[in-house]
């Protein structure tokens, strides 16, 4: 199975107070330890969300409006829901394991952890994870009900073990190639074409990159959020859980994930596919 939580992958919190905040991993546990026999990780999320700032704000009131409120917990592998994006913030030396241990050490920690979001949030970087999860109200799901279809999506993906084999090195009838952000190969059947969640990724893609004449496509999602979306199409997915991903797509539409060299990369993909 790939491994898709890594540090600094951006999550949603699925059971507990915290459920439908967002948070980052700091560091995983995949093998559990002696109190926590199961795969889990430790993350740092946002409690309490900071606020739009517009450019008549006084100083004093664009400070306040970007204030946030941090947690620090430890999350049951099965109570977080990955999301294509990745945090670029270093918290491996404020945050870790033994802050837990007592409350002065984790309000510290806490602390510092606000202090860096807060500065993220003003240098204009990774808005999405500083937003509010929002749906659009034309599909009428509500947050709990998100998160309760999301649970048992995760529960789909855990039973199954057996790791997607898309990739070949030239596609058989019937098959089409597409690549993702960072480089992977996918090699997916016409068949997909019919499920509204790949027909938005098409769109976005196209939106993101236009659309070649010849090569490669690609599409704005990295491989664990696509082999995500394959594996959902491949179990026939209910109709409502269709339209909560397709609702999360609509929300995340406006902050892709910043890699140093898009255009590089997407011009070797074209060159390797001549």
């Amino acid at each position: 199975m790939v491994k898709f939580l890594k540090p600094g992958k951006a999550v949603i919190i699925l059971q507990g107070r915290y459920a439908g905040k967002k948070a980052v991993i700091v560091r995983n546990f995949d093998e559990g330890t002696r109190d926590r026999p199961y795969g889990h990780c430790l993350v740092t999320g946002i409690s309490k969300y900071p606020k739009k700032v517009i450019r008549k704000d006084s100083a004093k009131k664009q400070a306040k409006k970007s204030r946030v409120k941090c947690f620090i917990k430890v999350a049951n592998y099965n109570h977080i829901m990955p999301t294509r994006y990745t945090l670029d913030v270093d918290l491996k030396d404020a945050v870790n394991p033994d802050v837990l241990q007592s409350k002065d050490k984790k309000v510290t920690a806490a602390k510092e952890a606000k202090s860096r979001f807060e500065e993220r949030f003003k240098s204009g970087k990774n808005r999405w994870f500083f937003s509010k999860l929002s749906l659009y109200k034309q599909n009428m799901i509500s947050a709990k009900k998100l998160i309760k279809m999301a649970r048992k999506w995760q529960k789909m993906a855990a039973a199954s073990r057996k790791r997607l084999s898309l990739r070949r090195p030239v596609a058989d009838k019937g098959y089409f190639a597409v690549y993702t952000i960072e480089g992977r190969r996918f090699m997916i059947p016409f068949m997909c074409l019919k499920s509204e969640i790949f027909r938005e990724l098409l769109r976005m893609a196209e939106e993101e990159f236009g659309i070649a004449s010849s090569g490669a496509i690609m599409l704005p999602c990295d491989a664990s959020f696509m082999e995500y979306v394959i594996l959902m199409i491949q179990r026939n997915a209910t109709e409502d859980l269709k339209k909560a991903m397709i609702s999360s797509l609509f929300s995340c539409r406006h902050s892709l994930l910043s890699y140093e060299h898009p255009t590089q990369m997407k011009q070797q993909l074209l060159i390797s596919s001549v």
